[in-house]
């Protein structure tokens, strides 16, 4: 999972090339515009991918604007292209006003996926988790930590999630085994080097995001641990 080299971050191309070229699961982020819809874009802004001096939560549509680059994609647009072997993580940043009416909205759409089961849906917001869950009891939820604490499995337990999603390198030996103690999938975020790949393989994480995921799947298929699943 992440950016595919050659093509725009988040953008519909990008997808296409990394399932074309054998990943099974590509990432994607998503924040709320004015008018309702999911957009599939990582900051808040739009500047800095987009050339457009508005904050994605003010926008009420994409058409008729000035893009410097390809108009970002809606959410409806990506889910449309997986199911068949061609998975997508969600990632749902934190953002003001992604409320429990938020959250319904989004789980509509994400029900209208060809197939729920190659989804799953990621967050650094706990709230955005515990609002999803009963919107999406069979949905895979991933719960994101940039400075994970003591007890991942506890929080994972305390908010229903599914998998754990902590940065590299924060991931210890004691708490991947822990999660797989009880079942819990580790995927570490995000690799950027090949020793970074070669470290996160031998912790026996489930799978992790990568800057470079085409090249960094094809390096590891020969030697990721059979038991981690080859993901």
């Amino acid at each position: 999972m992440g950016r595919t080299p050659g093509h725009g971050e988040n953008q519909l191309e990008a997808f296409e090339a990394a399932w074309s070229q054998g990943l099974a699961v590509v990432e994607c982020d998503v924040r709320r515009m004015a008018d309702g819809n999911w957009l599939v874009v990582h900051d808040p802004t739009m500047d800095r991918t987009h050339g457009l001096a508005c904050e994605v939560a003010a926008l009420d549509g994409v058409a008729g604007r000035a893009w410097v680059a390809e108009p970002p994609p809606l959410l409806a647009s990506v889910l449309a292209r997986t199911g068949s072997g061609r998975g997508l993580v969600i990632e749902v940043k934190p953002a003001h006003g992604h409320d429990a009416d938020a959250c319904a909205a989004l789980a509509g759409i994400i029900r209208q996926a060809p197939d729920a089961r190659e989804l799953m849906v990621i967050s650094f917001d706990a709230d955005i988790l515990r609002n999803l869950r009963p919107l999406l009891p069979d949905m895979p939820l991933g719960f994101l930590e940039d400075a994970p604490g003591p007890d991942p499995v506890g929080d994972l337990s305390r908010l229903d999630a599914d998998a754990w999603w902590p940065r590299a390198d924060a991931v210890t030996p004691e708490a991947v085994a822990a999660c797989r103690a009880r079942d819990f999938p580790v995927i570490a975020w995000t690799a950027r080097h090949d020793g970074d790949c070669q470290a996160l393989a031998a912790l026996g994480v489930a799978a992790f995001g990568s800057d470079d995921p085409v090249r960094h799947w094809h390096m590891l298929r020969k030697t990721w641990p059979a038991e981690t699943g080859n993901r």
